[in-house]
């Protein structure tokens, strides 16, 4: 009951009418009854992980102050992260900011580490696969650069875009999330269920900040590192990109959507369960949105 008359209240002060409400009282209770039903489901946090502290990557040069740090958590993408990173070197060259690249390795069992390895590669390595947020962690923590952006390390993004990114950023916006969807080329290249859950996500993003995103679960990003030091970040999986855009919007920093080419992977199959994943998602809009 005292859930029910918070969102209400949320809701109301939104401005939102009664289908919304009804819509959305519906979904937060059979969010929670199955988490009762699924105590596996973490909720939150990063119980039983390894430490988070900064420690020294296992390879590349660090440099002295890089203005954009490139971060890239990977697991077991040995056939696409060689082309990742020749194509993200070319494009950081011609960029006239300093910068440096961090491959997060989440425990890969091929040879996506040591493909990494290169000298204008820092990689960081997990030793068991601890999920993608707990990679981004590890990379926020260690990332020198004043600006961050985040990449998918399966060929689906173009480094080219990174400039794309940035420029809003320089320009006042704390944070830019690559779209693929204000373009029109997310939908021929992405998944259909993906494509409707999505939509789906993206309202309930409007129901609880109302803010609207087309595209709240993007990987490639660019935040203010500052932006990033206020926000405790609990997401382990897939949902940390769900965690980071509530949190950003709640927080009312200026999040800027700018559209991006987006790619069809190049090799092997997503590590998404559209099931499970979707679930945390959902789970983590309404956790970020209610207890803030």
């Amino acid at each position: 009951m005292f859930l029910s008359r918070r969102l209400l209240e949320c809701y109301r002060t939104l401005g939102y009418g009664f289908p919304h409400v009804l819509l959305c009282e519906i979904f937060v209770s059979f969010v929670f009854e199955k988490s009762l039903e699924h105590p596996s489901i973490p909720v939150s946090g990063l119980e039983n992980k390894p430490s988070l502290s900064v420690t020294a990557p296992e390879c590349g040069r660090k440099m002295s102050k890089p203005a954009v740090s490139v971060i890239i958590p990977a697991f077991n993408e040995e056939k696409n992260i060689d082309d990742v990173l020749t194509r993200l070197y070319k494009a950081a060259e011609s960029n006239s900011l300093p910068y440096e690249i961090i491959v997060v390795d989440d425990g890969s069992t091929d040879k996506t580490k040591v493909l990494a390895c290169r000298p204008e590669v820092i990689v960081l390595g997990n030793e068991t696969n601890q999920g993608k947020g707990f990679a981004l962690q590890r990379g926020f923590q260690h990332a020198q650069g004043d600006i961050i952006v985040t990449m998918d390390s399966d060929g689906s993004h173009d480094p080219e875009d990174i400039e794309r990114l940035i420029v809003p950023l320089l320009n006042g916006a704390d944070v830019v999330l690559g779209s693929r969807f204000l373009a029109g080329q997310g939908n021929d290249s992405t998944k259909k269920l993906h494509v409707f859950g999505n939509i789906l996500i993206n309202f309930l993003v409007l129901v609880m900040t109302g803010k609207y995103i087309t595209d709240s679960q993007t990987g490639f990003r660019a935040y203010r590192k500052k932006v990033l030091q206020e926000i405790d970040i609990t997401s382990e999986g897939y949902h940390v990109e769900t965690e980071l855009t509530v949190k950003t919007l709640r927080n009312d920093n200026v999040v800027e959507e700018v559209p991006i080419k987006i790619n069809k992977r190049m090799n092997g199959c997503s590590h998404l369960n559209p099931l499970t994943d979707g679930f945390r998602i959902f789970k983590t809009i309404v956790k970020s949105s209610i207890i803030h």
